[in-house]
């Protein structure tokens, strides 16, 4: 499609850029701060100007926009929340906020093939007393019910496409275009996007954000170490009553990973009788045909998880990636125009498998560094990167940073090595070990088949029921409600002519890595030798573990058409 089309442009103060917990967190804060300062201003206890369109010089004074159907239909994690910043944003949240139960037992198991083992001590890492399991889908949804509360409202079914930049000074976004062909050639409801020019932009995108990972590119924002990734996969389930209870937290170690491998299972105890149940796998992984996917499936065959889930019901199914590098890998997180929260900017705390109210802080940091600028009318530079500063001296600072080598200790797998080495980086308050620890992005960690299978890889044990505890990838699809309008382009952008290449070398590892079976590799039904890749865009569930993990980069993830991907429920 021509680059000269024509767009509708709307100016404003602050453009959000998604409604997960840093988005949402910091449109609330933002609205409140200035409601409370114009109600000063009206009623004569402070003096001033008002902040408003008039005053700004804009068509708005703030705007949020989601790619989701709605708010919270892409919100996903564990979860189990520290409601430290949400109880910044609604002192009342334990009266209104939809909680599932406050943690009451912690337990972390390790798991061997058939058998587990309770750690008798809990990691103080692992300890959640005063934390709470929740639905982050339910937070959110509820936090964009206080914002409308607010008389504000979330442009849901808009996507950020790119970001605009004068030089390098961020400007605002474009959102995508609507009712576009698989060509690109524009459809009878084609609808432009529209570009939103803003004074201070603040990208709240997630995990591998797609506009985030060209400006971090663009303007080499990129820390002394770059991001890892873990991929998790999770269900819901409904379970016979009494078989899960006490406000429980379990957290296993060990099968179905190797010694070498990254990662962890959950188990977290919800109201009516449900459980969130899920599987994270390191996105480092050396062996070409990790499955994220297969490894929740072998999971939840384990014996210790199949006497939990086993005459229950699942209920939804949703995979995401995590940010789990650690300090030494947050990005630049601010620059002239923009300020960047959340998994977006990589603030999650590994160790304690906590992020949400990390991303909550930020949003909150950022609304309030976005409103002395509103306020001061000064958006130079500098003022944007004091919000770097403050996250800095925040609690999140001071929690991520003594935990800055805590990824890297764990190159070699958790037990028994990586549990020793990252008790004395707890004990120590970080100084152990006493260097800043390389990481290398995740792709350039897989070896080759020949490499990582010298006998051959061995043939797959997964026997999928999809009807009583394992369920294939596309039945999990499904339950994640995942669609798509399928007559637009593909928002997956695949360098094909790699594919090949990747296929002898590493056995088409987009097959195994993606959780949802976006990637099929067409076969010669006599030789097996590679034909061609069948992307099947419309089993996306948003989850970025293509554009991170394939070894060629030759991925691309793009935000698709507004509106379409997953609708979680629950999760």
């Amino acid at each position: 499609m021509s680059e000269e089309i024509e767009r509708d442009v709307m100016t404003c103060g602050v453009c959000i850029v998604g409604a997960g917990p840093s988005g949402m967190s910091a449109a609330i804060k933002l609205v409140q701060m200035i409601n409370a300062h114009n109600e000063a201003i009206d009623n004569g206890s402070k003096q001033g100007t008002r902040i408003d369109e008039e005053s700004l010089g804009v068509d708005v004074p703030v705007i949020v926009i989601e790619k989701g159907g709605m708010v919270g239909a892409h919100s996903i994690s564990g979860a189990v929340m520290n409601p430290v910043a949400l109880a910044e944003l609604f002192p009342n949240y334990k009266e209104e906020a939809p909680l599932e139960y406050e943690a009451d037992i912690d337990e972390v198991v390790q798991l061997t093939a058939a058998g587990a083992r309770k750690l008798p001590i809990t990691p103080p890492t692992m300890i959640n007393h005063g934390n709470y399991i929740v639905s982050l889908g339910k937070v959110i949804q509820w936090m964009g019910e206080k914002f409308s509360e607010l008389e504000q409202d979330v442009y849901a079914t808009f996507c950020g496409q790119e970001i605009l930049y004068e030089g390098s000074k961020v400007i605002g976004v474009r959102c995508g275009d609507k009712g576009v062909n698989p060509d690109g050639t524009p459809k009878s409801n084609f609808e432009a996007g529209m570009d939103l020019h803003a004074k201070v932009t603040i990208l709240c995108e997630g995990s591998r954000g797609s506009m985030t990972k060209q400006l971090i590119k663009k303007l080499n924002l990129q820390n002394i170490n770059p991001m890892v990734y873990a991929t998790g996969c999770k269900e819901i389930w409904e379970v016979p009553e009494g078989r899960m209870e006490g406000r429980k937290v379990v957290h296993t170690m060990g099968f179905p990973l190797d010694n070498k491998t990254f990662g962890g299972g959950f188990v977290y105890h919800m109201k009516d009788n449900m459980v969130s149940v899920g599987m994270i796998t390191a996105l480092d992984a050396s062996d070409p045909q990790m499955d994220p996917h297969k490894n929740f499936c072998k999971f939840k065959q384990h014996p210790f998880i199949k006497q939990i889930l086993e005459g229950g019901k699942m209920l939804s199914y949703g995979a995401k990636t995590l940010p789990e590098g650690g300090w030494n890998t947050v990005p630049k997180m601010a620059g002239d125009g923009f300020m960047i929260c959340g998994d977006a900017a990589g603030l999650v705390n590994t160790p304690k498998l906590k992020g949400i109210h990390y991303a909550m802080k930020s949003g909150i940091l950022a609304a309030e560094n976005a409103f002395d600028m509103l306020t001061s009318g000064d958006f130079s530079a500098s003022s944007f990167e004091r919000y770097i500063q403050a996250v800095t001296d925040s609690f999140i600072g001071q929690e991520l940073i003594p935990f800055k080598n805590f990824r890297p200790l764990m190159k070699k797998g958790i037990f028994p090595m990586g549990l020793v080495k990252g008790g004395i980086n707890y004990f120590s308050k970080g100084k152990y070990p006493w260097v800043n620890m390389k990481l290398h992005e995740d792709h350039t960690e897989i070896q080759p088949m020949a490499a990582y299978y010298p006998g051959g890889k061995p043939e797959d044990d997964i026997k999928y029921d999809n009807k009583e505890l394992i369920y294939d990838k596309l039945t999990d699809v499904y339950n994640s409600g995942a669609t798509h309008e399928e007559k637009q382009p593909c928002h997956l952008k695949v360098d094909t002519a790699k594919c090949k290449e990747c296929y002898e070398k590493f056995g088409s590892p987009c097959e195994a890595f993606c959780p949802a079976q976006v990637y099929n590799i067409v076969r010669d039904e006599k030789t097996g030798a590679f034909e061609r890749i069948q992307v099947d865009f419309s089993n996306c569930v948003h989850c970025k573990t293509c554009d991170i993990r394939d070894p060629f980069q030759a991925i691309n993830w793009v935000c698709p058409e507004g509106g379409g991907g997953p609708m979680y429920n629950n999760l």
